[in-house]
């Protein structure tokens, strides 16, 4: 990976801000997504995200990209991803929902090759706050 490209982050909860404010302090460009507007605003006020808005085509020029989302909103996130062209060009995708099997069935379902670069994570994270004004780097 190169250590100017951006890297996404598609749900900038509470992990995912988490997840770019420890690549932030690293001088990563980060772009996020997220459906909910406040949430975005909030990753832009403390300085979190470079770049934030609710549409998966911000992310098509990310190197990398993490999907920070419940995993009951991971599949609409990887067809949102799908649909965006983001998996054309990014080197890794990322998974940080607590369950896989589904995750890794759809990636492959969308993706044909992507298999080679999805990475099922699970973040051993969190407090009893959630959003993105609970992260912590």
């Amino acid at each position: 990976m190169s250590a100017t490209a951006p890297i996404g982050v598609f749900g900038i909860g509470m992990i995912g801000a988490s997840f770019a404010l420890a690549l932030k302090r690293s001088g990563r460009t980060i772009i996020a997504v997220d459906n909910d507007a406040q949430a975005c605003r909030t990753a832009l006020a403390m300085q979190a995200a470079d770049e934030a808005g609710s549409s998966a085509s911000l992310l098509a020029g990310c190197e990398a990209v993490l999907i920070a989302t419940p995993p009951g909103a991971t599949g609409q996130a990887l067809q949102a991803l799908a649909d965006a062209g983001v998996f054309a060009a990014a080197q890794a995708v990322m998974d940080a929902g607590s369950v896989k099997c589904a995750a890794i069935q759809q990636a492959d379902a969308l993706a044909g090759d992507l298999g080679r670069r999805f990475v099922p994570c699970h973040p051993i994270a969190g407090t009893e706050h959630s959003g993105a004004a609970a992260a912590t780097a």
